[in-house]
C-alpha cells in the first residue's frame, strides 16, 4: 500500500502516511488524499500526471516554508 496526494497534475506518493498527511497540511497547497496498491498501479492509473516520491528535500521545504528548523 502507498498513499498518494494529488495537487493538480502531480501526484506525491509515500509507503508512510505521515509523510503525505504532514505535507498536505504544511503545505498549504490542499490536494486530494487517497491510497494506491502499489507504484506500479498508481503509474498505470494516471498516465498523465506527474508522479513524484516525496523524499526530504520535498518534505524539508514545507517544513522551512514555516520558518522551522531541525
Amino acid at each position: 500500500m502507498i498513499y498518494c496526494l494529488r495537487q493538480g497534475n502531480v501526484i506525491y506518493y509515500s509507503d508512510r502516511k505521515m509523510d503525505i498527511t504532514y505535507y498536505q497540511n504544511e503545505s498549504g497547497a490542499g490536494g486530494t488524499y487517497f491510497e494506491a496498491k502499489n507504484l506500479e498501479t498508481l503509474k498505470k492509473r494516471n498516465p498523465n500526471n506527474a508522479i513524484q516520491n516525496i523524499n526530504n528535500n520535498i518534505l524539508g521545504a514545507a517544513y522551512g516554508d514555516l520558518g522551522g528548523g531541525v
